[in-house]
């Protein structure tokens, strides 16, 4: 391979890239979902052992119905875990999902059973912009809005 080669090798790879971008957009309703998840997760500790453990499923059940979802509408789904931008996003959710976690276990065992359900509620609304800023990330990434 020369060096012409190769240039339109990478003209070509941007191309694609960039139709890629162009077609990774997904809906609030899309992001809300994913913010209840990751929210459901943290409330499901203001139940009882049995039902935390049915709650935590339920949540685990949702996510893969999301990504069922996105493979049948977008042909692919894509996680969360990659390099580039996005990876801080991610970082970002997971400290502040912790964070929520341990604030409404800690609430709950000073005997504020309502703790795990706000934070929870206050997880759900980050997590959903949190999703909406990772999608911008992954769509500067790929180069969709340059």
């Amino acid at each position: 391979m020369d060096d012409q080669d190769a240039n339109e090798a990478l003209r070509a790879l941007k191309t694609v890239q960039g139709r890629f971008a162009m077609r990774a957009r997904w809906s609030w309703q899309r992001h809300a979902a994913f913010g209840a998840v990751m929210g459901g997760l943290v409330a499901s500790y203001a139940l009882p052992p049995a039902g935390r453990v049915a709650g935590i499923l339920l949540c685990c059940l949702a996510m893969v119905a999301i990504a069922v979802r996105d493979r049948r509408r977008d042909g692919f789904f894509v996680n969360g875990y990659r390099a580039g931008r996005t990876r801080r996003v991610t970082a970002v959710l997971l400290l502040t999902a912790l964070g929520t976690l341990a604030a409404g276990v800690l609430g709950k065992e000073q005997g504020w059973w309502w703790a795990p359900l706000a934070a929870g509620a206050l997880l759900a609304v980050f997590a959903t912009r949190a999703s909406m800023a990772w999608e911008r990330a992954y769509r500067e990434d790929l180069g969709a809005d340059q």
